[in-house]
């Protein structure tokens, strides 16, 4: 199962669960979750039809310089 069905299915388990709810503020609060699933399912599913699988690997790393940081380790640059 791709990541992307595994959100919706979250989504849904999220929205299940909030008719069984018992107070207000329990089934607001599965909903927003559920809103947070649906979201992300959304956004892998937009950056999964931008970038094809198969290319990514292969894309360069970028090495841009911040300051006194390297950006692509985190470390102080040498030199």
């Amino acid at each position: 199962m791709s990541k992307t069905d595994e959100f919706w299915q979250y989504a849904k388990e999220a929205i299940l669960s909030a008719s069984y709810a018992k107070t207000d503020d329990e089934r607001q609060g599965l909903f927003d979750l559920a809103r947070t699933w649906t979201q992300a399912a959304l956004v892998e599913r937009h950056f999964r039809v931008r970038q094809p699988r198969n290319v990514l690997p292969y894309l360069p790393r970028r090495t841009w310089q911040l300051g006194n940081v390297h950006s692509d380790l985190g470390m102080p640059r040498r030199g």
